[in-house]
């Protein structure tokens, strides 16, 4: 489902999602002893869900991470600049700038110059069904991508993942999404910071580095 709401969806975020703890599957419990596997997952989701209330009811990009520092962003989301592809749908294509290399840098930073994973957009969540009716799109480099707009109480974060980009790819990419109905401007589908669109960058499933925009 490309639209996601609830605490359900921020458990995604979390690095376990088919796991208890780190040595014990869910379906291996399940399959030993099914009244046990009730109960302990019972208590598992109590625990996930208070530990990841910043997933569900806080700030972008909510889900939770060990590292939202603006220090350990090494990229610049560039743009969008904006083209029409058929009647009512607007396309907005944003580059990717790398900050450079640090002195010291972070591990998130070392991290993400290596490898980013998904791309986060903060977004409109009224923006829900004029991203679907424009066909859910998302792509980078004219590859079609997997892209999940994921709605909370406090707001919305598009989610591109498998980007599959570093600090040399990423300088030739071209991140594009369309959005139509209402929302086919970047004040009414995007969520700004300081005047531009705001978003961030995970390093792989685990989501240990979400940095946000300083």
């Amino acid at each position: 489902r490309a639209a996601v709401k609830g605490a359900a969806a921020g458990l995604a975020c979390t690095s376990r999602g088919d796991f208890l703890s780190d040595q014990t599957p869910v379906t291996a419990i399940r399959n030993a002893d099914p009244l046990l596997f009730v109960s302990v997952l019972a208590a598992a989701l109590s625990v996930a869900i208070s530990q990841n209330a910043e997933v569900s009811d806080g700030a972008f990009p909510f889900c939770r991470c060990d590292d939202y520092s603006s220090l350990s962003m090494p990229y610049t989301l560039v743009g969008p600049s904006l083209s029409y592809p058929s009647a009512g749908v607007t396309e907005f294509a944003f580059g990717i700038r790398y900050n450079g290399p640090l002195f010291h840098p972070s591990v998130c930073y070392t991290k993400l110059e290596a490898n980013i994973y998904k791309i986060l957009l903060h977004v409109n969540p009224e923006c829900s069904d004029s991203f679907r009716d424009s066909g859910r799109f998302a792509s980078i480099n004219n590859v079609r991508k997997n892209a999940l707009f994921e709605t909370y109480p406090n707001g919305a974060a598009m989610r591109i993942v498998s980007v599959d980009l570093n600090q040399t790819s990423a300088l030739s990419a071209v991140v594009r999404v369309r959005s139509g109905g209402s929302c086919t401007t970047v004040n009414s589908f995007f969520t700004l910071k300081y005047g531009a669109v705001d978003y961030s960058f995970t390093e792989d499933k685990a989501n240990l580095c979400c940095p946000k925009v300083g």
